[in-house]
């Protein structure tokens, strides 16, 4: 189609066939590869946090851009209006000089304005018309996460001075929320930007700014689908080519390819005409980039997530003629021949899954097995013995002497040498997979602190189980700063896959769901197993726990029944089956809105007798939540009220030092040796 570029909105193009009032498409796409404020940019601050330009943001979501002008295919919903706010390098304008006409800078401001414009728009259209319309926002640049339910977007003038304002930044959250309240159910969000922490500017709690106006009509809009798909999971950085000459960024050629239908993604065929779905998009860019980080030599991990509230909805479709026509991505020369699939058969979601699992071990070269007698009083004071395990002296030095361990519900440190029992340590080029067990009988859990080389503390919280006592799987990689010291970045502690019965179901579980897209993951790991895994709580909590969050996530409430309220009543001790159920209780509203607001708020205010959630999912879920209920005051009552604002505060506190990723909590840069409860609570005694 031919778009027409307007003046009277910020970077607006028009599709004048699309008529006003009718079903339409409304897209925003925003790229940023020059920061004028951050490292090398032309007006660079004193302090930029290390942020600095990049590369083929500007490009990629430009080729965005024309996708969606000449491939994107939704008939009875054409593109409509589309948003194009792009900041391109020199070597990007020089590259590809169509970046430079009728450019709109995405500054702040400029980003503001678009994003109110796309809302208005789309609030315009009459109610039927916007039952079958939908909303597509882009962006590539910088990002921060503040955890797995919100992510800060940085604009072209971030850190613009005078007088900075940290927060001047888009809010995922915020985006959500945003349209939530609209009549447009379908809402698909691709984010090509970092989600690793960023600990000085998580100290000044960036959030991004309340753009869009969080409607309370969000509570009441059961046909939303609102997917998120992130270049990288929590925690991790998006990686792209470092010229224009050599690609876009590896997200979205991925995603470009996944969506021109490029072989081998598997597409729904309806006679001749095949839709690209969410579910098999979701794997096939999962899988397509962790084969073009092999083919670019690079031992770093980008997996992509999928959020939000997810269904396998068509995002665009093509026609069979078309597809046949289409060049085959490039395969790996390192990919084997057990990898290769039938030539015109796209691989299922747990073929994907398996490829990737292999290709991710293979960065864990060297293995060393602990023996079962090999306790930490013998490893960590026999140098020799623990270099064989850690193979530095820093790293050895750190798990010997810099780790301590606190038993949550008992409220004590542990004094006694063998209570960390490693199991395995698997490591290459500065990554470390340690597998452990704690010798101790909390029946809650244990708060595990190391202090690395650098002085900096890491926690993470290690929940027990009924069935036993878990192995845990702590992973985290090794980078060396500009003075020398060594410091820990990206510590994910989860369960390992050598456990037993259930809990091995969970561990399996949860890396399938890592690797694999998620709704499919869920269809194929088998139902029976799903179900039993949340009936049999009694037995395994812990299990109940992470099939819970997996089921949330691909959004099959039928499957959860009411046996995450149980999984909440009869293990008061733990925070996380209370969390999750007030999130289920505000997706279902199965007795209205009223009713839905104040059993949540009970729910979820328990936490500050239970404590934070000790699942990373979980924490996330919960501090959205607390945050929607304290705007929905005026439906509670006032110690409802009360009570909410008391857990923000606490929520406030835990994310200057959250890091988001890996199944458990994780917190980095707190004062170490400090009481726990003071970052994960009981914060007061139960009424």
């Amino acid at each position: 189609m031919s778009l027409e570029a307007r003046t009277t909105e910020p970077g607006l193009w028009v599709n004048p066939a699309w008529q006003a009032g009718t079903p339409g498409t409304f897209a925003v796409i925003i790229g940023v590869s020059a920061y004028p404020h951050l490292v090398g940019g032309e007006a660079e601050v004193s302090e930029t946090f290390g942020l600095g330009q990049l590369r083929v943001s500007a490009l990629t979501a430009y080729e965005m851009f024309r996708w969606l002008s000449q491939g994107y295919r939704v008939d009875g919903c054409p593109l409509a209006m589309c948003w194009l706010l792009l900041s391109p390098t020199a070597e990007e304008r020089a590259y590809a000089p169509q970046l430079a006409a009728n450019l709109t800078l995405p500054t702040f401001d400029r980003c503001k304005q678009a994003l109110r414009f796309w809302h208005f728009h789309m609030q315009q259209l009459p109610q039927v018309a916007a039952e079958t319309s939908r909303a597509l926002f882009f962006f590539s640049g910088h990002g921060l996460e503040v955890h797995q339910e919100n992510q800060v977007l940085l604009p072209s003038d971030y850190l613009n001075p005078p007088g900075t304002n940290w927060n001047d930044a888009i809010s995922t959250d915020n985006l959500k929320k945003g349209l939530a309240s609209l009549g447009v159910a379908r809402q698909f969000f691709f984010l090509d930007a970092c989600r690793n922490d960023h600990h000085a500017l998580r100290s000044r709690r960036v959030t991004g700014t309340e753009i869009l106006p969080e409607d309370e009509a969000a509570l009441v809009n059961p046909a939303r689908v609102a997917p998120l798909l992130y270049a990288t999971a929590s925690g991790q950085q998006a990686f792209q080519q470092p010229t224009p000459q050599q690609g876009l960024s590896l997200f979205g050629r991925a995603l470009l390819d996944g969506l021109l239908g490029t072989p081998d993604i598997r597409l729904n065929w309806q006679e001749d005409i095949g839709a690209v779905s969410l579910y098999p998009l979701h794997g096939y860019v999962k899988q397509r980039v962790v084969e073009l980080l092999r083919k670019a030599g690079a031992q770093v991990l980008q997996p992509v997530k999928l959020s939000g509230i997810v269904d396998d909805e068509a995002i665009t479709y093509l026609e069979r003629t078309a597809v046949a026509t289409l060049p085959t991505p490039p395969i790996l020369p390192e990919r084997s021949d057990e990898l290769l699939i039938a030539a015109g058969a796209a691989p299922t979601a747990r073929e994907r899954s398996d490829r990737i699992t292999r290709a991710l071990d293979t960065t864990f070269a060297r293995v060393h097995d602990v023996a079962a007698t090999l306790r930490r009083s013998v490893w960590a004071q026999d140098f020799g013995t623990g270099h064989g395990l850690f193979e530095h002296e820093d790293i050895t030095g750190v798990w010997s002497q810099q780790v301590q361990i606190y038993a949550l519900q008992r409220q004590r440190w542990l004094t006694d040498a063998d209570a960390l029992v490693l199991h395995r340590v698997a490591l290459s080029d500065g990554s470390y997979r340690i597998e452990c067990s704690i010798a101790a009988d909390d029946p809650v859990g244990y708060w595990l602190e190391v202090l690395d080389p650098a002085g900096v503390a890491h926690g993470c919280v290690l929940p027990t189980d009924q069935s036993g006592p878990p192995r845990y799987l702590l992973e985290f990689d090794v980078t060396s700063e500009e003075h020398g010291a060594r410091r820990f970045r990206d510590l994910q502690a989860s369960l390992a896959l050598d456990n037993p019965d259930l809990l091995s179901s969970a561990a399996q579980l949860w890396q399938r769901y890592r690797t694999a897209d998620v709704g499919e993951a869920v269809e194929t790991f088998e139902m029976s197993v799903l179900e039993q895994m949340v009936r049999e709580k009694l037995d395994s909590p812990l299990a109940a726990t992470v099939a819970s969050l997996i089921l949330l996530r691909a959004n099959r409430l039928p499957l959860l029944h009411d046996w995450v309220r149980n999984l909440a009543n009869w293990f008061e001790a733990r925070p996380d089956g209370a969390a999750l159920w007030a999130e289920q209780v505000m997706r279902q509203q199965s007795r209205g809105v009223e009713a839905a607001l104040t059993e949540a708020a009970d729910y979820l205010t328990q936490l500050l007798w239970r404590g934070l959630p000790h699942t990373s999912e979980g924490f996330a879920y919960a501090a959205r939540l607390c945050d929607t209920l304290r705007r929905l005051g005026k439906h509670l009552s006032n110690d409802a009220l009360t009570r909410l604002e008391q857990l923000g505060e606490h929520f406030q506190t835990a994310l200057v030092s959250f890091s988001p990723g890996g199944l458990f909590t994780t917190y980095s840069g707190f004062v170490p040796q400090t009481d726990p409860t003071t970052l994960l609570g009981p914060f007061a005694a139960r009424p």
